[in-house]
């Protein structure tokens, strides 16, 4: 599947900043990057920050 926006071999995540603590303080942001290996060391990236800043990962590029 390929998101509107974005073309065949792209590479993007979309992911949801913040804690769903109902005050409406998350943030929802796609980031797009030109291989794959760069979207696998951003997510790592992300997924290292876990415990400094809450996130849910929406939407990976390449995943069903």
């Amino acid at each position: 599947m390929v998101e509107d926006g974005f073309e065949e071999g792209e590479y993007f995540t979309t992911i949801i900043w913040g804690e769903d603590d109902g005050t409406g303080g998350q943030v929802t942001k796609t980031y797009k990057f030109d291989t794959q290996d760069k979207l696998d060391a951003f997510l790592w990236g992300v997924d290292a920050s876990s415990g400094w800043m809450e996130y849910e990962v929406k939407e990976v590029s390449g995943e069903e």
